[in-house]
């Protein structure tokens, strides 16, 4: 039987429902410490209707963020030079907040898996070695990433980009 526009409405609803509800938890409970059972409580719904939408709760977080660093990498492919600052500027803007929280509440690897993901079909890698080289950049990267928004250096976004770009510049 095909979904109706109403089904197909309702189950829209409620993925929302469930990625508000589990965005709002995380901003005070650790993501390890999160069940589902709290989520669909403070969304409302079923948790059929979570298992429904989501295999997990690292899956809702996951379907959340993709589009976002997806956009980002979208954009990033069509600039070069000074205009990707202008890109990378734009995104910290708009993740900062996102990015803290996921360091602060123990769910940054879904972060980093995105990152990894994204960055590996913008590189492409070729061979094993350009494999290998991609993984300890996006590593030591994120890494850097961590280090400067939690322990909120005064080193400027440009000048992190002049750093990061420097390090890599091989690749």
């Amino acid at each position: 039987m095909a979904k109706t526009n109403y089904s197909i409405s309702l189950q829209e609803d409620s993925k929302n429902f469930i990625t508000e509800a589990t965005l709002q938890l995380l901003a005070s409970k650790s993501f390890n410490k999160l069940t589902v059972m709290e989520v669909v409580k403070r969304a409302g719904v079923s948790r059929m209707a979570f298992y429904r939408n989501f295999e997990s709760i690292e899956d809702v977080l996951k379907q959340y963020y993709c589009p976002k660093f997806e956009a980002f990498f979208d954009k990033i492919k069509k600039t070069h030079g000074e205009e990707e600052l202008v890109i990378l500027t734009e995104f910290f803007s708009v993740m900062k907040s996102d990015l803290i929280k996921a360091i602060n509440h123990d769910y940054d690897s879904i972060f980093f898996d995105i990152l990894s993901q994204q960055t590996e079909l913008f590189i492409q890698p070729q061979n094993r070695s350009e494999y290998y080289q991609m993984k300890f950049i996006i590593a030591g990267t994120f890494t850097v990433w961590k280090v400067w928004l939690t322990e909120e250096d005064e080193t400027s976004l440009a000048e992190m980009w002049a750093l990061l770009s420097n390090l890599t510049k091989k690749y």
